[in-house]
This record gives C-alpha cells, structure tokens and sequence, in this order.
C-alpha cells in the first residue's frame, strides 16, 4: 500500500488496513462489511508484524483511559445491589478496554444453578451471525454465535463439531453441527427476561449507526506509519553505523575463498548479506573497476518529525494528553495543571455519554436475571461515578480548608444540617461511608476539622515559629482517624 493511501483517506477506498463499519442499512447486516476485530485484537496484544513498534502508543493511552474511567457504582436495585456491584467491580475493566480496543462485544449475564450466581460470558464481535436489529432505533432483537469445538473422542480421535447459540427475546436455542460431543444435545431453554438475554456492548456508535467503533480502528493508519518510520530508521542507523570494506580483486570469489583459507574461516559460515562489502575487479587489460557508497543526505530530522506527527495524531483520536504516557509522568503538577481540567471534562463526557447506556443494559440484565432466578420483583436500579481526584495533597489540603471554613459558617447560620454537610464532603472525599454510621459522629468530626483548619491559620497571640505551624497533613483528617469514623 502506498504511502499517500495511508496517510489520506480517499473516497472510493478506505485508508485503513482495516474494514470499515459502513452505515447503511441495506449492508449494514452483511459480515464483509464489518471491521476485522481479530486484526484488531493482534495489534492490541502487539501479534501484528506492521505494528509492533507503535502498538506501545494506543496500549498505553488505552489502559490510561480504562484507570481514569474507574468502576461504576451501582445504586437502587433492592437485595439484588451488593451482588450486582460484585459482578460490576470484576467485569468492570474488562468491559471498558474491549470497549475501547474493538468498540462491538457481547456479554452474557448465564445463570449457573450450581453455583446460584451469574456467569459472565463474553462473544468476540467476530462470532456473530445473523444479527437483527430496529431499523429506526438500532436496537439488537435477535443474534446468533457460531463457535468451532474440538475434542477428543472415547478412542483418543481428534475431533470438531460446530455449535449455533440463537438468542432472541423469548428463547435460546442451541444446536450442534459435525462430529457429535458426549453429552452435547440440542436444547430450547425459554427464559422470561423480556428482554434479549445479551448485552451488545457498543463504543462510540453514532445514532444512525448499528455498531460502534474501537480506537485502534480509527488510529490504525497512524499506527501503520509511524512503526513504518521507526523501522526505517532503525535500518538506517544500522546500516550507516556498520564499518564498511572496499575491496579490489580480479576475482571476488578466489579472494574471498584465499582470504578465509588463510584466517581459517568456512566460508559458508560467512553472510555477506549482514556486511558492507563493495567488490571492484581488474580486468584483462588491467583496468581497475572502482565503486563507492553515495552519501545520502542524513534524514533522522525528517523521520522525527513524521515520528512526531503520528504520535500526535495518535493521542488526538484517543482524546489523552501527554502528560498520561511513562515518559511524562515524572512532571511536576505545576507544568500539566492547565490541562487537567479539560482531561476531567473528557473522562466524564466518556463516562456519562459513551459508558453510561451500556452500563445501564448491563445493570438491567443482571437485576432481572437475579430477580427472576430467586422469585423477587424487580427493583429501579441506577449507577454513579466516583469523582475523579487529581489534586495533589497540597491542594487538597487548601480546598478541604475552604470546605470546612464554609461549612462551618453554614452550620452556625442553620444553613445546611448535618446530613447535608455528609454529602458534601462524601461527593468529594469519597470515602466516609454511610451516613447512619457517621450520624453521631458527623457534630465531632465537624468540629475536630474546624480546630485543625484553625490551627493551620493560628491566632494573633500565637507564637508563629516553624516548630508551631502544623504539617500540611494536619489539615486533612487522617487515614487513622477516617478508619476509626467509619467503624
């Protein structure tokens, strides 16, 4: 592929090695169509030979996007709430760095009777067969998985059979093609979820759209490129560091032959394809025939520059600042606090616009299957995000000052109750608990962080020597005394 295809798109054809998801609604059902998740899932574990030494940029933003979205936080839901944060804080990770690699999978909420718990189950975008979807809402209404099974027979025989799994919204069919397993039957299982028994996880999919779209797909081209351009340097470099011979012989190949004889080489042993070695022969009237290297024009400045663009480009389409990435992370504060809170506008735009509605099926999924298996009704369920904290514990410490200076005032003037100021600072803090069990404590605790906000700005009659001033940990209240609030 040339390098123009790859860098600009051009109508006719994609400029990515991968297939495109096409919007359309009469192809929009047809396999061909559809991106290659596999490709996609090598370049991710870094298989791809085209890629491997630019596979490192998406992997790393990737898994700073999965860190930064953190783990939902399930509420409503009745009984069934503890069991579903459960399987939400195990798949939680998972579900996000799918999302973001391939950006279509599927997840199975199986319920196992033997364990009287859910079973996640997870079916690559690329198993999907016969999809049925809304026309007008993209909604999925019936989907069917093939799967090849190999086993092994009673005489030891290696053998493959294929499995059809069928969902739709009132049953779920099952039936084996091939080489018959020991116990493998065809089954119908009716189920009354009223709804479709797998979630289609779907990343960035625009209304009009029935499949999203992973980030390796749209960085691909770039990804392409810039290992490109590494590889070519690392050729380059190679090649002008490596000592060179210049080499005058009637015949090269008696020369050659002579030469090892004499230093006791085999000359089969010897490549010529990893040394730099120009022959020049003499001909019969003694004509010498000489040749030399052309000295190119060094162009490391122009592939660091390319280098540079990619990289970029990269981070563009990921929507991650540079600062997230290994080589930046030992910056002070100071040089990225500018950036933060656009990266806290991203991460949460992620999280309420992208992740939110996925979360929300998941959720409903599992309420229903743990409503149904144990006879309860369905309870409202919902979810919320922890805030996400990027302070450094200097600024915390200034604004928890500011906090409780405020909530303090408010108190006195009956402005907020003491519930009230619990939710304040557990919006914040994150970590303080339930209210019934800081209830009695809230008035004490109130009280200790006004005296230590007080200390920090002492009074006028306070001797004001550094061996008086408290600690900037002294204006937070501590892990200890948190641990003792919350028992």
């Amino acid at each position: 592929m040339r390098l123009r295809d790859i860098i600009f798109r051009n109508k006719k054809k994609a400029s990515s090695e991968l297939k495109g998801v096409v919007s359309n609604a009469e192809v929009d059902l047809i396999l061909d169509h559809r991106i290659d998740a596999e490709k996609i899932r090598n370049i991710w574990n870094n298989y791809e030979k085209d890629y491997k030494l630019s596979a490192s940029v998406v992997i790393c933003g990737i898994n700073a996007l999965v860190d930064y979205i953190g783990i939902p936080v399930v509420t409503g839901g009745g009984r069934n709430r503890d069991k579903i944060q459960k399987h939400v804080d195990f798949v939680a990770n998972s579900v996000h760095k799918k999302g973001f690699v391939e950006g279509n999978f599927f997840l199975w909420a199986c319920w196992n009777d033997k364990k009287n718990d859910i079973d996640n189950i997870i079916y690559n975008f690329e198993s999907m067969r016969k999809p049925v979807f809304d026309i007008d809402t993209k909604e999925l209404l019936e989907v069917s998985f093939e799967h090849d099974i190999e086993f092994n027979d009673a005489q030891g025989n290696r053998r493959r059979c294929r499995r059809i799994r069928r969902f739709t919204q009132t049953h779920i069919y099952t039936r084996y093609e091939g080489d018959r397993q020991e116990g493998k039957e065809d089954t119908v299982i009716a189920h009354n979820l009223g709804r479709l028994p797998v979630v289609f996880v779907r990343y960035n999919r625009s209304l009009e759209e029935s499949y999203g779209h992973g980030l390796i797909e749209a960085t691909e081209p770039y990804l392409r490129v810039l290992s490109s351009v590494l590889l070519n340097r690392a050729i380059e470099d190679r090649r002008s560091s490596r000592r060179k011979l210049n080499i005058t012989a009637r015949d090269a190949e008696s020369w050659l032959a002579n030469t090892a004889m004499v230093n006791g080489v085999d000359t089969n042993g010897i490549d010529l394809e990893s040394l730099d070695i120009l022959f020049n022969t003499i001909g019969d009237d003694g004509v010498k025939e000489e040749s030399g290297y052309i000295n190119i024009t060094p162009s490391a400045q122009d592939s660091l520059e390319i280098a540079k663009t990619m990289y970029a480009c990269i981070r563009e389409i990921m929507g991650t600042p540079e600062w997230i990435f290994p080589s930046k992370l030992g910056a002070s504060f100071a040089s990225v606090e500018a950036q933060v809170p656009s990266w806290i506008q991203h991460i949460e735009t992620l999280r309420n616009n992208e992740w939110y509605t996925n979360w929300i099926e998941i959720l409903e999924l599992y309420n229903r299957t743990f409503s149904l298996a144990q006879g309860t009704s369905v309870k409202p369920i919902d979810l919320h995000w922890k805030r996400l904290d990027l302070e450094t514990p200097e600024l915390r410490a200034k604004i928890v000052n500011y906090m409780i200076a405020s909530m303090k005032l408010a108190k006195e003037n009956a402005l907020m109750t003491d519930e009230e100021i619990r939710d304040y600072l557990d919006e914040y803090l994150n970590d303080l608990g339930d209210y019934a069990s800081l209830s009695k404590a809230m008035p004490e605790m109130i009280e200790r962080l006004t005296e230590l906000s007080s200390a920090k700005k002492g009074g006028e009659n306070e001797d004001r020597s550094d061996r008086n001033r408290p600690t900037e940990g002294e204006n937070l209240i501590t892990n200890e005394d948190r641990d003792k609030t919350q028992t």
